[in-house]
């Protein structure tokens, strides 16, 4: 196993998802001591999909588990055991009929009685194309895509081609997302941008030139 990536507490038990590189990716829950158990029957087969380099991300969302991979970009229902129920469309696409071929999701956040996710999708040669989408619950698929119609952008006529919505934040009553764009050849995408779901709106809190955080940054 190449590193621990994500961990999340939830019924008084804490649990990790790995990296190993070649599709190994795993869930493990602590038991204390050096005990450790694991949750997946075959590693880099979270819920259906093998390949899975990492089990990226864990949060719990009505009081279920909830896992997010790069390299299927499969977003799992911990249903107890081994067993992990797919919540998204298909391997590789979060809402039904939306975009498909994605690489990874890269982060979660529970906010407002809303799971969301950002993704992370091809920043190689300026080609970024990074979502941002809410899941209240219910079937497979069932997501809505909150950033912009144009994947790789947060806000419409905004910075293009982000390839990652590197971390989400629930602060203030609103969603803080975080991009960059993944690789040295996609550079000066640093932002941050705030969500308000009762205007269903983003809004860009860092400076007007992509890249720049503070005015004399």
């Amino acid at each position: 196993i190449d590193g621990i990536y994500a961990m999340s507490v939830w019924h008084g038990k804490m649990y990790i998802g790995t990296y190993d590189a070649g599709g190994g990716a795993e869930v493990y829950r602590y038991d204390g001591g050096t005990t450790w158990t694991s949750l997946i029957s075959t590693p880099g087969n979270l819920c259906g999909t093998g390949g899975n380099d990492y089990a990226h991300e864990l949060e719990v969302f009505n009081d279920q588990m909830y896992l997010g991979s790069y390299g299927a970009a499969d977003i799992c229902r911990y249903d107890g055991g081994t067993t992990w129920t797919r919540v998204n469309a298909a391997a590789g696409q979060i809402a039904t009929g939306g975009t498909s071929s994605i690489d990874g999701v890269e982060s979660m956040e529970v906010f407002n009685g809303a799971l969301y996710i950002g993704t992370y999708e091809d920043p190689s040669a300026g080609n970024g194309r990074a979502e941002i989408y809410r899941y209240d619950g219910g079937a497979a698929g069932n997501w809505v895509r909150v950033s912009s119609a144009t994947a790789g952008t947060v806000v419409a006529s905004g910075t293009s081609s982000i390839g990652i919505i590197g971390t989400l934040a629930d602060y203030n009553g609103k969603l803080y997302a975080g991009t960059w764009g993944g690789t040295s050849s996609n550079p000066d995408k640093a932002e941050v941008y705030s969500y308000n779901p009762a205007s269903n709106d983003w809004t860009k809190v860092t400076q007007t030139t992509a890249g720049t955080i503070a005015p004399s940054g």
